[in-house]
This record gives structure tokens, sequence and C-alpha cells, in this order.
């Protein structure tokens, strides 16, 4: 359980399986909020600041009854997947593709069936590599979505393809930046700039995790004019 993590109520039994009766959360997804118009920075960077933390939890937080970590990671990071609430709240919606590793669970990994999103899948999960970084991929993409209002296109596999995909995204936050009125926004330019850089790597291990996700987007953000959530 999680703030930020549509919360589950309860377990039923359905025909051969089992239905997860989920919270009902009342919002907008963060698509909707994107084609509805320009939201403000500070506002983009709580959302992914929120997710981060959902990220984290979901990867680092102690299985049942079991001492090791459930290391879940979620596999179809996008907009849709993010809700807003009237309040304020961010919640990271349908984790019906997750992936897990605990006691009795292994990992099952395959380069002919990939789950997800393609217009936000990082490099790797094209090959069938499941990693918490897959998803810190994905959420740099949806950051520079939510920043510039456009929607990039699938992600390449290959790696000289990938620089030029990744000079593209930079540049279009870039400018998306430097046009703000805000002054602060500006100045923050350049750390938006360098975590989007890191979060979007070609190497999964050249990515930060969430949680330093988190902590840098909590600092970038306190310099930021308002309005917040």
């Amino acid at each position: 359980r999680h703030r930020a993590i549509v919360g589950v109520n309860s377990l039923v039994p359905l025909m051969d399986g089992w239905g997860v009766v989920m919270e009902y959360v009342d919002g907008v997804d963060l698509s909707s909020c994107i084609k509805a118009g320009p939201i403000p920075v500070a506002a983009v960077l709580e959302v992914i600041e929120e997710v981060s933390g959902a990220l984290n939890a979901a990867y680092t937080a102690n299985s049942p009854n079991q001492k090791e970590p459930l290391r879940l990671i979620h596999r179809d990071i996008k907009p849709s997947n993010i809700r807003v609430t009237s309040q304020g709240e961010v919640k990271l919606l349908d984790f019906g593709v997750a992936h897990a590793e605990f006691a009795g669970k292994e990992a099952e990994e395959s380069s002919e069936f990939v789950m997800g999103s393609t217009r936000y899948m990082a490099p790797e999960r094209r090959r069938g590599w499941e990693t918490h970084q897959g998803d810190v991929y994905a959420l740099g993409l949806v950051l520079a979505n939510a920043l510039t209002r456009k929607r990039f296109p699938e992600p390449p596999e290959r790696e000289q393809d990938h620089a030029r995909f990744l000079g593209t995204v930079l540049e279009t936050v870039r400018k998306a930046l430097a046009s703000s009125e805000s002054a602060e926004v500006r100045a923050a330019a350049s750390q938006i700039r360098i975590l989007l850089l890191e979060m979007l790597a070609y190497e999964p291990m050249d990515r930060p995790d969430a949680h330093s996700i988190e902590r840098r987007i909590r600092k970038t953000r306190k310099e930021l004019p308002a309005p917040w959530l």
C-alpha cells in the first residue's frame, strides 16, 4: 500500500480464477490533462515525484511474511495509467502486467512476448530484459510528454538510432522550457534536462533508480512557483 498506488480492497473468486477489487479513484488521467492544455511545470514535476515514490515502494517494499523485497516492476508506465484526483492526489493505476520476484515466484522473461505500451518502452525491454530501470525510462518519456505536450515516436532498439531519438526529445524539452514566462522555470531547465538525459539513457545501468529521481525532483520543484496540484 502506498498513497500513490491504487489500493486493493479484496480478492474475490470468479469462475476458475480470482478478481481484484480495487479502490475507485475519482479524477482524470494524465493523458487527458496533457490534451486539455499546458500543465504548470511545478505540477508536472509533482506528478513525476509521486509516481517515482510509488515505483520505489513497489520495487523495494518487503513481500508479506518475507524479508526480501518484492522487486515489483510495473511494465506499463504511461500517461493514461496515471490519475490525478480533484484533491490533487496522484495514483498509479493498472498493475495488470506487473512482474515481481519473491520467494516461490520466479521471473519469467521472454524475448518473444513483451508486455506494455511500445511508445514508452525502454530498448532493452524489446529484447525481454525486465528491470526496474525500464520503468524509470518509461517515466522519463512521460515527463517529456507532459512538459512538451508532444507525442514522441517509439524508442528505437538500436543504440545508434536511440542517440538521435534522445537528441530529439531533449531538444523539444529545451524549447518548451525556454519559452516559459517563469524565470524560475528557465533557471531550472538545465537540471530537468540533465535528469531526463539520465532517465532516458540507453543502458539500464546508467539510469538512476526511482528513489533518486523522487529526491532530485523534490529539490528542483521546490524552487519553482505555484500552482501546485
